[in-house]
């Protein structure tokens, strides 16, 4: 940076970024039965964000793919399970 530069651009090839990148896979079941929760959502959100769940599928599988680092917090519901 020079003396009294007012701007400074740094370039970060996309490569470098998406190798950083991680996926999810989850797979939400009945602790007593081990069946699928088919009715279940899944939160994935960074700390201090807040949204909707995603469904999983009939088998109870859920993935977010293409996720930075970070400190994330999970959150599972399904209705009839505390």
């Amino acid at each position: 940076v020079e003396p009294g530069q007012a701007e400074l651009v740094l370039t970060i090839p996309v490569e470098r970024v998406e190798e950083r990148l991680a996926t999810l896979r989850l797979r939400v079941l009945d602790a007593r039965t081990g069946s699928p929760l088919a009715s279940a959502e899944v939160g994935l959100h960074l700390r201090g964000t807040f949204g909707n769940g995603t469904p999983v599928d009939a088998e109870g599988r859920v993935e977010f793919a293409r996720r930075a680092p970070g400190l994330w917090l999970l959150s599972i519901s399904a209705e009839g399970y505390a």
